[in-house]
């Protein structure tokens, strides 16, 4: 966990650096400097900071929301696969930092346009999904990383065959949104992609209340 935060911190600081960098390089940043200054409530010449700030306050809202479960689940083995998505959910945030603050060093310099910035910032989301997807049935009953529904919760059968379900839609989902995102508006993809996720995980739970039905007659 200490590699993972300070792996996390590290890609903050670069991300800085290339903001300050494509600032004193003379890149057109008086549009960006003047929107980021504005919601931030500092001067323009500190543009640099807007995403990396917002990158290291979602890093450190995904430890502390559940630090001790997170802690838990990277205590035994750091290297498990199950531990794979706490870490991923920690460096989400100085990901999407990075990769904001690259493309408005593109943007400044004319390399590319709004729907690049869109485009590059929701297929970061869809390879999370994709990798989430890929773990989420290596995760042990229980563990935070996991789709934990009160029935999952109650048969190690239950919650692996809950996990894989899940796990594949949103396998499915992340390379559908990865090939469209580059099809049609990256907008119109994403805000596409929240309903149908929305509805898996509701398909999800109710997949593992009826194996817990099931198993539960079996037993009767």
């Amino acid at each position: 966990m200490k590699n993972t935060l300070t792996l996390g911190t590290a890609i903050i600081i670069v991300a800085i650096i290339i903001g300050f960098s494509a600032q004193f390089a003379g890149g057109d940043t008086s549009f960006i400097a003047k929107n980021i200054a504005r919601n931030l409530g500092t001067p323009e010449a500190l543009w640099p900071l807007g995403f990396p700030a917002f990158g290291m306050a979602v890093m450190f809202a995904s430890y502390y929301y559940k630090p001790r479960a997170i802690r838990e689940a990277n205590a035994a083995d750091s290297a498990k696969k199950s531990n794979f998505i706490p870490n991923m959910h920690l460096l989400f945030g100085p990901a999407l930092a990075l990769i904001l603050q690259g493309g408005i060093v593109l943007y400044t310099f004319g390399l590319t346009n709004t729907d690049g910035l869109m485009r590059s910032a929701i297929s970061l989301a869809f390879i999370f999904f994709l990798a989430m997807g890929n773990y989420i049935g290596t995760t042990k009953r229980g563990s935070i990383a996991g789709f934990r529904t009160p029935w999952a919760m109650r048969s190690d059968k239950i919650w692996l065959k809950t996990q894989l379900y899940l796990g594949r839609g949103l396998v499915l989902l992340a390379i559908n949104g990865l090939l469209l995102v580059f099809i049609f508006p990256p907008h119109t993809v994403f805000m596409a992609f929240i309903p149908v996720l929305i509805g898996l995980k509701l398909s999800a739970a109710g997949y593992s209340y009826l194996l817990w039905r099931k198993e539960q007659r079996q037993l009767a």
